[in-house]
């Protein structure tokens, strides 16, 4: 996608969502959210969604739920490390600030889920309830977010930028850093299997490297 495109693309997917992202940043500020690593994984998870349009053939709908989700990814943590994926879900479904209708909380509440530990399975609250295109939104969003919460797992958001290449086999994600990848891209990978399923691509991680 070319800049004037990915440009258009953001200004597109906040048509008409600004009371519901302020929300959004509303309810992650009052769970005392982590602001550099959050944005730094939204940043890197709309690089990806951007890039890569013409492999996972969604909207500006679905990117704005991609938004929402990696604010939301690690409010969890408000009550601790332990089963925050789940906590976030929950704070999510249950928040009375939050302006978004039933369906976007489900969904965008399902990919923050999914940012970490188990896959999407048919018993899990709320995912069993997704028609089979529910599910394939939830499953691409996920796979993209959780890729790009490994790319910042030292939380020095040492990822300047991305260019992600894909080909029928593979998706080459190049990363440009001044700083070494070796645990980002330990970590992306290990993550990356729910997007290797659901785009039926291995994903190659490389280093640019930029000052």
């Amino acid at each position: 996608m070319r800049k004037k495109e990915i440009k258009a693309a953001v200004v597109s997917d906040m048509h008409g969502n600004l009371p519901a992202l302020e929300s959004v940043m509303a309810l992650a500020k009052e769970c005392k959210y982590e602001r550099g690593h959050t944005h730094q994984v939204e940043r890197l998870a709309l690089r990806i969604f951007d890039q890569l349009g013409p492999l996972h053939k969604l909207g500006r709908k679905d990117r704005f739920l991609l938004r929402c989700a990696a604010i939301f990814h690690d409010i969890g943590w408000l009550e601790g490390k332990k089963a925050h994926h789940k906590t976030a879900l929950r704070i999510i479904m249950d928040s009375p600030i939050l302006r978004l209708d039933f369906e976007r909380r489900r969904m965008a509440g399902l990919v923050a889920r999914y940012h970490r530990k188990a896959l999407p399975k048919e018993q899990h609250s709320y995912y069993r309830d997704l028609d089979a295109k529910q599910r394939d939104i939830v499953c691409k969003l996920a796979g993209i977010l959780r890729v790009a919460d490994g790319l910042d797992r030292s939380h020095e958001r040492r990822v300047k930028d991305i260019k992600c290449l894909a080909d029928k086999k593979q998706v080459k994600m190049v990363c440009l850093s001044g700083k070494p990848l070796d645990g980002e891209f330990a970590l992306a990978a290990q993550k990356g299997t729910l997007f290797e399923q659901v785009f039926a691509r291995k994903i190659v991680f490389e280093r640019q490297v930029c000052r």
